[in-house]
């Protein structure tokens, strides 16, 4: 059986639908992380993951 190639594209997006899945909150706070400006304070990674568990509880607490 055919599978694409493992690159970091791929592994990002696959790793952004296990952490966001149907959740419109993580993915509304992914989409407002990932349109920043380059004067902006950058962020690893990580701490966008960790932002859209954030965003997720605020948004279940609102």
């Amino acid at each position: 059986m055919w599978a694409p190639p493992r690159t970091r594209d791929t592994l990002t997006a696959l790793r952004a639908l296990d952490r966001c899945g149907r959740n419109a909150g993580r993915w509304a706070a992914l989409a407002a992380a990932m349109n920043f400006q380059y004067d902006d304070e950058k962020i690893t990674f990580g701490q966008l993951l960790d932002s859209l568990d954030a965003a997720s509880a605020d948004a279940q607490t609102s």
